[in-house]
């Protein structure tokens, strides 16, 4: 089963975020809701991963970082083999190198990330709806053209699941200075 290094939302903004999954699932979309997740940006996906190795290095890397606040500037679309719909937040130079960091934390381990996490082909991402039929792409995009951007969210946590179905292994506050 794959497994996913993510970070993590503060309260309020996961309730923003849970809100608006509701909304696309009385649109008839249920994956976001009910996927068991949080909401989140993964910076990295792998098929196999040293579990306990991981969290030792992320405990590590938790406590190097504080929370910091990222801006979603606009929605955004993947639209290859299956349509994401997604709150697109900007990238800068401090998410990128973090996004970074945590790729470099994981070299020499035998973890090899999915080629469109990488550095420089990761596009950061908040999904509100995944495996979006073609029939539902507009009233997904009319419920986000509703949010008022730019929206700032608290990242304070970092950690990881395995899916599907998903399921949370550990999760780090951020507490560094």
């Amino acid at each position: 089963m794959p497994f996913a290094i993510q970070l993590f939302v503060d309260p309020v903004s996961d309730s923003i975020v849970r809100s608006l999954w509701e909304e696309i699932a009385h649109a008839g979309l249920f994956a976001m809701r009910d996927s068991g997740n949080r909401p989140h940006v993964s910076l990295v996906i792998y098929r196999e991963l040293d579990v306990a190795l991981c969290a030792n290095l992320l405990d590590v890397f938790a406590t190097t970082h504080a929370p910091f606040a990222l801006t979603f500037a606009s929605l955004g679309m993947f639209h290859e083999e299956e349509t994401v719909v997604f709150l697109a937040p900007v990238a800068s130079v401090a998410l990128l190198d973090l996004h970074k960091e945590v790729h470099m934390l994981q070299q020499g381990t035998g973890a090899f990330p999915a080629l469109y996490y990488l550095p420089g082909r990761w596009t950061p991402h908040c999904a509100l709806a995944t495996r979006v039929p073609a029939d539902f792409i507009s009233q997904v995009v009319d419920i986000g053209l509703g949010i008022s951007f730019p929206l700032t969210f608290t990242i304070e946590e970092i950690g990881v699941i395995e899916y599907p179905p998903v399921k949370h292994l550990f999760a780090y506050r951020l507490t560094g200075e």
